[in-house]
């Protein structure tokens, strides 16, 4: 089997681990008591917590490789589900329980970007970028309505042995994929240095523009359950409409920018803007599913030619190193996206608001993938 299929197969298993529960963590903290505020807050502790575990993370998939890096932060998405869902919420329990989900959201990220520049081409990625997206949406299809279903009919001790499991199998493809361990020496932080003042300064932009996107994805179920329709396999329904619109769209939008050589990063922005301005405007529960319709084409416009580029440019850095950069990059860059919720805006429907005018401004800025791109 190519290792590009191999690496697919492990990002459709793992976004089927991932996406069980992830999606409700929001809704589950609000229904435990926290107001919008301090979900904000949480959100805050979290990517913090993403920076600063980012380089530690990145030295010991280094030394013991990745794949093991990601079997042993499997136990901690299950222990951070404890946390969640079955103790007493208080300052120390959400501490613990953000403490374990970062680490295993961060160890998967890094693995996951680490791989895709290992196994993809440098050229005419644009496809390959779209099939990474068709698994990952692939999976969403069904995946959130399994969770909201698994989270009201089983014990929650049998949730977190699936999700463990799922997590733990995503892993076995990626030993088709060979890997060196590395010893842990300063080289890699020099050369993260290097990366970040070699990087084009449009593309650093764009990337902090575009956290804007993520912490909204992030926000948008608690927007959906507080104002449109409380219930869990609502939400998951939401997410197969969005998801079943893009399968296809996605196939055939990838050849074509590889073919035109546009990233359409404009036009995507702009329509996701018309999207988020739908979305938080319309409460019958029918048309939001038929916008959701309309989300999921746009939204794999934008994701397909987000990887694109993503994985184009850190072709012209060393992996690790490039991977590290973007991660903290964009972590830091969601920190501050966060203090300005929390100090500015006090309305959960204007934060989305803000999210989706910077989708324009991230298309007007564009990305510059390096010598030899669009």
């Amino acid at each position: 089997m190519k290792r590009i299929k191999i690496y697919n197969l492990f990002i459709f298993l793992s976004t089927l681990a991932r996406s069980l529960i992830d999606c409700f963590i929001p809704i589950i903290l609000y229904n435990k008591g926290l107001e919008v505020k301090y979900i904000i807050s949480f959100l805050l502790l979290n990517y913090s917590l993403g920076f600063i575990l980012n380089v530690p993370l990145g030295f010991i998939g280094r030394k013991i490789t990745f794949k093991w890096l990601l079997i042993i932060t499997s136990f901690l998405i299950g222990l951070s589900y404890y946390y969640l869902l079955m103790v007493k919420l208080d300052v120390t329990n959400l501490f613990l329980f953000t403490l374990f989900h970062v680490a295993s959201t961060q160890a998967y990220w890094l693995s996951r970007h680490y791989y895709a520049l290992e196994v993809l081409p440098k050229h005419n990625l644009a496809d390959d970028a779209g099939n990474i997206v068709v698994f990952s949406t692939l999976a969403l299809i069904p995946i959130s309505y399994v969770g909201a279903l698994l989270i009201n009919n089983i014990d929650i001790e049998q949730v977190l042995i699936i999700i463990v499991f799922l997590y733990m199998i995503s892993v076995i493809p990626l030993f088709k994929i060979t890997e060196k361990k590395k010893d842990i020496n300063r080289e890699l932080i020099t050369t993260s240095h290097n990366i970040v003042l070699n990087i084009p300064r449009k593309s650093l932009w764009f990337m902090f523009i575009a956290q804007f996107r993520m912490v909204s994805r992030y926000l948008f179920p608690l927007f959906l359950y507080i104002y449109v329709h409380q219930n869990y396999e609502y939400i998951g329904v939401f997410n197969i409409a969005v998801s079943v619109a893009s399968i296809f769209f996605i196939y055939f939008f990838s050849k074509r920018m590889d073919k035109e050589k546009k990233d359409y990063l404009l036009l995507s922005g702009v329509l996701f803007c018309i999207v988020y301005f739908l979305k938080l405007n319309i409460v019958d529960t029918g048309l939001m599913l038929l916008v959701g319709l309309f989300e999921g084409i746009v939204d794999k416009m934008y994701d397909v030619a987000f990887d694109r580029n993503l994985y184009a440019l850190g072709h012209h850095y060393d992996g690790l190193g490039y991977t590290i950069v973007m991660e903290g990059l964009q972590n830091i860059s969601r920190v501050v996206i966060v203090m300005i919720f929390f100090f500015f805006i006090s309305s959960l429907k204007n934060m989305l608001y803000l999210a989706g005018f910077m989708f324009i401004i991230g298309g007007l800025i564009g990305f510059d993938d390096g010598k030899g791109g669009y």
